[in-house]
């Protein structure tokens, strides 16, 4: 932190009391940094806390499988199945208010934070591309491709043996020939079959991280 030199602030000794006093002292409390966005969601949140304190208490209560109960405070625990299942059952989750993915999100951003194992790292491009490399022959048009170029190179090889076209037709008979597919129309399904195959991709990885994450717990 530099500061410039004023009569404020004439001495080092100043300048760091000054550093102090405004920038260390006010965040003495704080356990982790928050954005300006996260200050704000924060703020929101403790309005709602605050006026529904009584009703969140006892909907954790009937949902919640276990409470812990001291001289000092009470827990309401519940699994992360559970809020799945009260957010269903309030008609609020898988609807078009909010989708399971969003809700996981949700829940992860405060109660894992940082961790490469989130559903929204899981989620990425990037994860997705590499998962593509792996599996481009699920992309129909990937294969009917491979297949036209499979039957050119078998024709290119006899006509280099020496075949004639009629030869070549005759031993090509018992092959149907793949239909050559326009540089237009093999954008357009590659861009549609992507679309459709990350969707399910998506959902796929959805279902096995719920399985990794749905016995975790919430404390309220």
């Amino acid at each position: 932190m530099r500061f410039a030199n004023n009569t404020e602030l004439p001495t080092l000794a100043d300048k760091l009391d000054h550093f102090i006093r405004t920038k260390l002292v006010p965040n003495a409390g704080k356990t982790k940094a928050k954005s300006v966005e996260d200050e704000k969601q924060f703020k929101a949140a403790e309005k709602v806390l605050d006026e529904y304190l009584g009703s969140l208490i006892n909907v954790f209560r009937y949902f919640g499988r276990t409470t812990t109960q001291t001289a000092l405070q009470v827990d309401f625990t519940m699994s992360v199945q559970d809020l799945i299942n009260m957010f269903r059952k309030a008609r609020i989750l898988d609807t078009d208010r909010l989708s399971l993915r969003e809700f996981i999100d949700v829940i992860e951003r405060y109660h894992t934070p940082g961790s490469d194992k989130n559903l929204s790292e899981r989620l990425c491009e990037d994860n997705f591309k590499k998962y593509l490399r792996v599996n481009h022959d699920l992309l129909a048009i990937n294969k009917e491709v491979a297949a036209r170029k499979q039957w050119v190179n078998e024709c290119a090889v006899l006509e280099k043996d020496g075949k004639t076209p009629e030869e070549i037709k005759e031993l090509m008979a018992d092959k149907v020939e793949p239909r050559d597919i326009s540089d237009d129309e093999r954008k357009e399904r590659e861009h549609s079959e992507t679309a459709e195959l990350h969707a399910k991709w998506e959902q796929e990885t959805i279902s096995q991280h719920l399985m990794f994450i749905k016995g975790a717990e919430v404390i309220f």
